[in-house]
């Protein structure tokens, strides 16, 4: 998507990704299009300095997307729509508050992505931002939408989160990890391979493969390390790394 602009007297979309394009039609109005972008045989000087390398065609407005609720009429009587009341189960999730922490980060021509975990669903977020320079174990509080999927994405990042509300660090391999307390110990039954734990803010904390990262009741209270980690091909899901002495 490229913004009209008038640049100079000269109206000119641009855009992050590709620059400047010169627009030939001198009737569009400002705004936002979708563009075609072709190589000028000749650079258009636009000002000393400043050159453009591009030319838009078959410009596309925007189309302004409605918010579903703002504003729109009662149907009529006499047109009622068959099965209307289903559409209060596929209630669209509102923004809410939620606190997080970064995981990890890529940096992508788009934006940074910072992978999160929510600490009020308990589920994993995203948040892509190029104004924000953020390290994994950092804690934040920000405006969040649920997906469709579970998973959250970050809408607004608001500020730090102090105290942090647990401790953590960085591997040498690079991969981080937080220092926990769990409780409501769970033995491994029926389609649970593992035997678990709950940690607040986490959730659901299964127990190591290892001996040294096995549960049993008599670990209620104690003090973990646990790790995202990929079991058995199947989503990530938090795995106790060091059972650390009391």
């Amino acid at each position: 998507m490229s913004k009209l602009n008038l640049v100079y007297e000269t109206l000119v979309f641009q855009n992050k990704l590709f620059g400047d394009s010169i627009c030939h039609d001198s009737n569009l109005p400002q705004g936002d299009y979708k563009i075609r972008l072709n190589l000028l045989d000749t650079p258009l000087p636009l000002k000393p300095g400043r050159v453009i390398h591009f030319e838009a065609t078959s410009p596309e407005p925007k189309i302004q997307k409605v918010i579903t609720g703002a504003g729109f009429a009662a149907p009529p009587a006499e047109n009622k729509i068959i099965g209307e009341g289903f559409a209060q189960a596929g209630k669209r999730e509102e923004p809410v508050k939620n606190r997080a922490v970064v995981l990890s980060k890529v940096d992508k021509p788009i934006g940074t992505h910072y992978y999160l975990w929510n600490l009020d669903s308990k589920t994993e977020g995203l948040f892509v931002s190029n104004a924000h320079s953020l390290e994994p174990g950092h804690f934040f509080t920000g405006i969040f939408k649920k997906k469709p999927d579970g998973k959250c994405t970050c809408l607004k990042y608001e500020k730090p989160l102090e105290p942090a509300p647990f401790t953590g660090g960085i591997r040498p391999n690079g991969k981080i990890y937080f220092t926990v307390k769990i409780d409501k110990y769970e033995p491994a039954k029926g389609n649970m391979k593992y035997a678990h734990a709950m940690a607040k803010y986490i959730g659901e904390v299964l127990e190591g493969e290892t001996d040294a990262t096995k549960l049993s009741k008599e670990f209620n209270g104690r003090m973990v390390n646990i790790q995202r980690r990929g079991i058995e091909q199947k989503d990530f899901v938090w795995v106790i790394t060091e059972i650390l002495d009391n």
